[in-house]
């Protein structure tokens, strides 16, 4: 009985779970604010700093599900203190954006946006140059883009292996999400499978939102397909950048440069 119901609530309460996003407008001081066409035409709002250099390292980024740009600056401005060009993608129905959010309407737009970035960079999108780095729910949309386009590489940071199955571990089973849920399940093992630009996975041994004990096996999953796990110790869900995370992926993007 527990399980029917507690089943029942999550999928009633699916989307606000999945995307509980900031909606007011992302603002910042630091980073400008472009436009770019989402996959059904609906004018959404990226962030972009390029750096002087032509040839700096250009970073896609796709955060996580709070939602909000604003969220994710601080994440943002070590990229640039690192001398890597930054865009990253506005959600529809975050941070002032227009629509509803979805797996499948996020995808859509991941690509729309992708194929927006040499507009958006003056022409520093050739795949030599971009590296792909998704936070949490953000690392579905980096696989997802990175399956579909060429890339330089892609960064996962405290990426789950599936979204029904981070319910399913804070349930401790008790809740059968991957065989309820039949939409937004965010297979990030199966958009694994399909990739052929080199991974870095990171994650934070003390994440109590997407447990290490998933992470690792995911970041097993990476190393099985010729990628490379990092376990970043003491590091959260949040704050691995800050843990050691930042010089990982610092150094791996300058391995992919020589």
């Amino acid at each position: 009985m527990f399980s029917n119901i507690m089943t029942a609530l999550l999928l009633s309460m699916q989307s606000q779970l999945l995307y509980p996003f900031d909606t007011a407008p992302a603002q910042s001081r630091f980073f400008e604010t472009v436009a770019y066409r989402g996959h059904d035409g609906l004018t959404l709002q990226a962030w972009r700093r390029l750096q002087d250099d032509p040839e700096a390292p250009l970073v896609v980024y796709f955060m996580g599900n709070g939602g909000s740009l604003a969220l994710f600056e601080e994440a943002l401005k070590l990229h640039l203190s690192e001398g890597h060009s930054v865009v990253a993608m506005g959600y529809r129905g975050g941070g002032g954006n227009p629509g509803e959010p979805s797996e499948e309407a996020l995808k859509a737009d991941a690509l729309a946006f992708f194929d927006a970035i040499p507009g958006m960079t003056q022409g520093r999108a050739s795949p030599r140059q971009v590296h792909l780095h998704g936070f949490s729910l953000g690392a579905g949309l980096g696989l997802h883009v990175a399956a579909n386009r060429d890339v330089a590489s892609v960064i996962l940071e405290s990426a789950p292996p599936k979204v029904c199955e981070v319910a399913e571990y804070q349930t401790r089973g008790k809740v059968p999400a991957c065989e309820r849920m039949t939409t937004d399940r965010w297979d990030n093992v199966a958009l694994l499978d399909l990739i052929g630009e080199p991974v870095l996975a990171l994650h934070g041994t003390e994440d109590l939102i997407v447990p290490f004990a998933l992470g690792e096996r995911f970041g097993r999953r990476v190393e099985a397909s010729g990628g490379r796990f990092v376990s970043l110790p003491g590091a959260g869900h949040n704050n691995g950048l800050w843990s050691g995370g930042m010089g990982e992926i610092a150094a791996w993007i300058g391995s992919k440069g020589q």
